[in-house]
């Protein structure tokens, strides 16, 4: 009676693992499910900011010194190779100033290196002539043998005097040459010496007042190159094989959700690298990468450049 009464409780313990069992598969089966259905959303959620085409670029200072003069101010368009600010440039006005000067001399030696050589050659025609002539006039017997021998000597000399000008003249011509170089390294060190717009487009922030000293290669203003609005915006790893080029996109305000334009996904970037954008947000992993987009704005208008953004990207 006890034997059976210990075997029904066995029997008993048995099947309640067993149920308990099955449910835990099935749990596991429905979490299982459902991460999956996680991964076939049929948007990716992207963060971006709005730039122009030509992107937000820092510009450097081809060269150190004071600055001197400021000409505009933050938010001005600029055509291409605007002035932005002056940096002081007495030295390189002197020697340009001085490189103008060598290049007018070496053209006034040149002028006078081309005359020598007209007058040479007219003289070595001459001798050509009168050598010539004698030579005739000597073996007629109309002239004596010294005078026709004292003509050839006129005629080397003649070519002496004109390979000399010849060689005058490519002489001055090298001068000019190296004259007219050093005049252009001088007019380059002084255009070096101005703060200039690599391309026309707006000034976004101005770092730099009267006074100030500037670092070769410092950054000292943002700059948006002309070109339409657009966002660039990265997107997670785990999404970026389900991009491509044409989606239709949602530009919405971050945190509101309001809607700032639609536009399509323009072009993707080839490879994942490590996030730029908005590298160190509070509870990032540091080992994510993310596939760069660019995409177009169809409502560019009164987009605030640099904003950040959200970017609703719908999946085919």
């Amino acid at each position: 009676m006890l034997k059976t009464s210990t075997m029904h409780k066995l029997l008993y313990l048995f099947l309640f693992l067993l149920a308990a069992c099955g449910g835990k598969e099935e749990k596991s089966s429905q979490a299982t499910s459902a991460d999956s259905t996680a991964f076939e959303a049929k948007t990716i959620v992207a963060i971006g900011r709005i730039e122009s085409a030509g992107r937000i670029v820092n510009l450097a200072a081809p060269e150190s010194g004071v600055v001197t003069e400021v000409f505009v101010q933050t938010g001005e368009t600029l055509a291409k190779n605007g002035p932005i600010a002056q940096l002081d440039a007495e030295l390189e006005q002197a020697q340009l100033q001085q490189a103008q000067a060598d290049v007018k001399a070496q053209e006034a030696r040149m002028q006078s290196a081309e005359q020598q050589m007209q007058e040479a050659a007219a003289a070595l025609q001459l001798a050509e002539k009168q050598a010539t002539a004698s030579q005739r006039l000597a073996k007629a017997g109309a002239e004596s043998t010294l005078e026709a021998e004292s003509q050839q000597t006129n005629l080397k000399q003649a070519q002496n005097r004109r390979k000399a000008a010849e060689a005058a003249l490519a002489e001055a011509k090298a001068a000019l040459e190296r004259a007219r170089a050093a005049r252009n390294l001088a007019e380059t060190a002084l255009q070096r010496r101005q703060l200039r717009a690599p391309k026309a487009g707006t000034l976004l922030y101005l770092d730099v007042r009267v006074g100030e000293a500037v670092q070769k290669l410092q950054t000292y203003a943002e700059f948006a190159p002309e070109g339409a609005l657009q966002v660039r915006a990265e997107v997670d790893e785990l999404f970026s094989n389900q991009l491509q080029s044409g989606l239709t996109v949602r530009v919405q305000e971050t945190g509101t959700g309001k809607l700032l334009s639609t536009g399509k996904v323009l072009r993707i970037s080839p490879y994942l690298r490590k996030k730029s954008l908005f590298s160190g947000l509070t509870g990032e992993q540091e080992d994510r990468r993310v596939r760069e987009v660019e995409i177009s704005l169809d409502k560019p208008s009164n987009q605030l450049l640099n904003s950040r953004v959200e970017c609703i990207i719908e999946l085919p």
